[in-house]
């Protein structure tokens, strides 16, 4: 029997993102969806076969606006300039961010404007 093509099972050498869409985030502060730091600093796993060392861990700021240049870098496109993302594996990828910026305005029917910048160590949140 043919494998699916969702089948990853069959894919070896294919890399996989993973990383949670929903729920608490555990021990800090926000949810998902906020601009503290559970919506800023949440987990991060990439599997690539041969690529990535099983079980490595990275320190590195990563936006998710990075998806798609990453993507992009992996299938060995170069990704056009208007993207404001940065590749962080592949051919493309560079040094690592120094900041992540974030915002949020509405949460369903109310407002909760926010902005915020962080880097490795200090997170500047702004409430308006």
């Amino acid at each position: 029997m043919a494998p699916r093509a969702h089948d990853w099972r069959h894919r070896d050498e294919s890399f996989r993102f993973r990383r949670p869409w929903r729920g608490t985030a555990g021990p800090w502060t926000g949810t998902y969806h906020t601009a503290m730091e559970g919506g800023l600093r949440v987990p991060l796993i990439v599997r690539w076969p041969g690529q990535i060392k099983p079980e490595s861990v990275a320190q590195r700021l990563v936006s998710f606006v990075d998806f798609g240049p990453t993507v992009l870098s992996l299938a060995g496109v170069k990704a056009p300039e208007h993207l404001q993302g940065k590749a962080f594996l592949g051919d493309q990828s560079g040094e690592p961010r120094t900041y992540i910026h974030a915002a949020r305005d509405r949460m369903d029917e109310r407002y909760d404007v926010i902005r915020a910048v962080r880097d490795v160590r200090y997170k500047y949140i702004r409430n308006y």
